[in-house]
């Protein structure tokens, strides 16, 4: 192969738990009652989980990338596998994405306190690893503001009406009634769509199919009528409201470590980020980069560069007629295409937007896991 940099953002395929959640149930309005299923289930929430994780689709669209930009044929030789938290879903993908890939043994590594073995770890917020992880409002002072969010008010009642409209045509028989609550409340989201529905949507999309947990859903419907379209507009909501959450400035501070890690690799480099979806969508949209527009366990937005090219591709699990998110079918696309020219012209801009007043974080040293 010509000279490369590949570098792969790879979502988590499982759903930890939520320890804030004191309820069982999520009420939606229309007398919609979702129970929740989140502490039950575990870190196998989903209802293949770890099976998502297939690193031979990941692989067949960085070759078909490679063509694309005629980089000469994938020699599969990835060199690191980037995780945030050693309790965390995104250890558990990226451990298991080591231990699917043949060709090569990629390291592990995080960024940790170098004394303390894996198996050791507690989450502290000196040792979250920016390069994956979104940084929460609060956790560090040179943040810039979170909010106001980049949400248009129109786009969410309509996505927000059609999934709830989905929901209540499966549960009830009926189209949705009445007005939904206002999105924004002096200037901030409304906490309704911030946590209600984004649980509900979320629940919808890792638990897509006709057993536990969705059969409590559709407990009074044995059919699962409208699966298919809730499981849709669940994840067609989900793309919106992550895409759209944060404010550019904020997204371009999480990103631009990633692009900086991503210009220190090395020439014939290939890294995996095992990360949230989160950090997904602030980098394609620090980038000006539409990302597809549905999002589901174990997508992959994948970053090829040659000496003058760059594309980004996409990857995932499809989702089957039925509404099941199915593990041995896929998506795979290109959603972005340029010169590195154009590429660099994208960096400029994101570097625009950094201030004196909010100055980077440098890069983090991240240290090799001990797996067993």
């Amino acid at each position: 192969m010509k000279d490369y940099k590949i570098l792969c953002l790879t979502r988590h395929s499982m759903r930890g738990t939520f320890g804030f959640l004191n309820s069982q149930e999520i009420h939606l309005p229309n007398d919609i009652i979702l129970p929740n299923p989140f502490i039950s289930w575990n870190q196998n929430l989903s209802y293949q989980g770890m099976d998502l994780i297939q690193m031979s689709i990941i692989d067949e669209t960085v070759s078909n990338g490679c063509q694309e930009i005629k980089l000469g044929k994938w020699n599969r030789q990835w060199d690191e596998i980037r995780v945030d938290f050693l309790n965390q879903r995104t250890y558990l993908t990226g451990k298991i994405l080591a231990s699917k890939i043949n060709i090569c043994s990629p390291k592990i590594t995080a960024v940790i306190d170098k004394q303390s073995p894996d198996r050791a770890y507690q989450y502290t917020t000196k040792n979250i690893d920016a390069l994956v992880y979104p940084i929460i409002q609060g956790d560090l002072s040179s943040q810039p503001p979170s909010s106001p969010s980049s949400i248009n008010a129109d786009s969410m009642l309509k996505n927000t009406r059609n999934f709830l409209n989905y929901l209540n045509l499966a549960l009830h028989d009926k189209p949705l009634e009445g007005e939904l609550p206002t999105v924004f409340i002096d200037g901030k989201l409304n906490s309704f769509y911030e946590l209600d529905i984004n649980l509900a949507a979320d629940l919808i999309i890792m638990s897509s199919k006709p057993s536990p947990p969705l059969n409590f859903i559709f407990k009074n419907n044995k059919q699962y009528k409208y699966q298919k379209e809730i499981v849709d507009s669940a994840a067609h909501w989900a793309q919106y409201y992550l895409y759209n959450f944060f404010p550019m400035q904020y997204c371009v501070y999480q990103s631009l470590p990633v692009i900086q890690y991503l210009e220190k690799m090395d020439n014939r480099s290939a890294k995996i980020l095992s990360t949230h979806d989160y950090n997904q969508y602030v980098l394609l949209r620090s980038l000006g980069i539409e990302p597809y527009p549905k999002d589901i366990p174990f997508q992959s937005y994948i970053i090829l560069q040659s000496k003058t090219d760059v594309i980004v591709r996409y990857v995932a699990p499809a989702i089957g007629n039925h509404g099941m998110i199915l593990k041995n079918y896929f998506v795979q696309t290109t959603i972005w295409k340029g010169t590195m020219h154009q590429w660099n012209e994208k960096i400029k801009k994101m570097d625009s937007y950094v201030e004196p007043v909010y100055p980077l974080y440098p890069l983090k040293e991240a240290f090799d896991l001990l797996i067993d």
